[in-house]
């Protein structure tokens, strides 16, 4: 027996019960509730779509790895993208959306809330278990004048002194205290391993918080995680190649990988989501040192899409 703190609890639309709660870490949990007894009773990893979609899409590939995860359908996990307290409620357009608490010292206060992600239940196909995107009304938040766009081929540098690429910096100022909004398609070779990496935070004498987006064809298998400021987490693309178009592998002759992302970030916090909801995380630092984006790429080229805007204020 044990103690679970802040719980949060919901209904899917197939009518399976989630839980969300504080114990080393935020885990989250899909079972079923009993109304009379007053108990939740998790569900087991599944075997069954996920493994028969592997195996047919992706021949040579073990059926117990896919692309980096395994075909069980997720039962349960953590949430990397809240520092704890995560709450939730159905808003006037039926989702299920969720805010958090990010640890963090602001002087005034000891913690900031999350940006607001919505929660959705992946196909069994997919893997199953709970995707986390950032509420598409955030959008509306964008300040046009400072929107930049850039489609940039990015050739490995894996020689010594190897340093960032930075983006224009006019357009750049982390140190307001407003969010920027940055949208990432990274493409990379499947046929060999490489890694691009976005800073935020960064200039030529500060590395920033770096994102990630890695691809590992090492074991055998094909790989791909992303990470954020080092903390990893694996992408099905299985699971994306049916999410916003431009994800997923979709050229398996030219043996390519697209990943599509979105950062949010206001100099002290910044949160990741990828993989059309599987992935997302969040980091948070003490202070400002530098205010650029820059880019990196290793072992293999990558083809990048960047969009940025900076974000208005949301309260006054």
């Amino acid at each position: 027996r044990g103690s679970l703190y802040t719980p949060d609890t919901f209904e899917l639309p197939d009518g399976r019960q989630v839980l969300i709660y504080l114990m080393q870490g935020t885990r989250w949990q899909i079972g079923t509730f009993n109304a009379e007894n007053g108990t939740f009773t998790a569900e087991t990893p599944r075997r069954g779509a996920a493994a028969a979609a592997a195996t047919a899409a992706t021949p040579g590939v073990a059926p117990d790895s896919v692309l980096g995860t395994t075909v069980a359908e997720a039962a349960s996990g953590h949430e990397q993208g809240l520092g704890s307290c995560g709450q939730s409620l159905t808003d006037a357009k039926g989702r299920r959306v969720q805010f958090g608490w990010q640890h963090i010292s602001l002087g005034v206060t000891s913690g900031a809330q999350s940006l607001p992600r919505v929660i959705t239940a992946a196909s069994s196909t997919g893997g199953g278990g709970l995707l986390f995107s950032p509420l598409p009304e955030l959008a509306t938040l964008h300040n046009d004048s400072s929107h930049l766009a850039k489609t940039l081929t990015v050739k490995p540098s894996d020689g010594p002194g190897r340093r960032y690429t930075m983006l224009d910096p006019a357009v750049i100022d982390q140190q307001t205290g407003l969010h920027h909004h940055l949208k990432l398609n990274v493409t990379l070779s499947a046929e060999a391993s490489g890694n691009f990496s976005l800073c935020v935070q960064c200039d030529d004498d500060h590395s920033g918080v770096a994102i990630s987006v890695l691809v590992d064809v090492t074991a055998g298998a094909l790989a791909v995680v992303v990470s954020l400021g080092g903390i990893t987490q694996p992408v099905n693309l299985l699971a994306t190649a049916a999410g916003p178009v431009g994800e997923g592998v979709h050229d398996r002759a030219g043996a390519t990988v697209t990943v599509s992302a979105d950062v949010f970030t206001d100099g002290l916090i910044t949160e990741l989501f990828a993989g059309s909801g599987q992935v997302a995380l969040s980091h948070t630092v003490g202070s400002v040192v530098a205010s650029g984006v820059g880019y990196i790429a290793y072992g293999s080229p990558a083809r990048v899409e960047i969009e940025l805007w900076g974000m208005e204020q949301s309260v006054f």
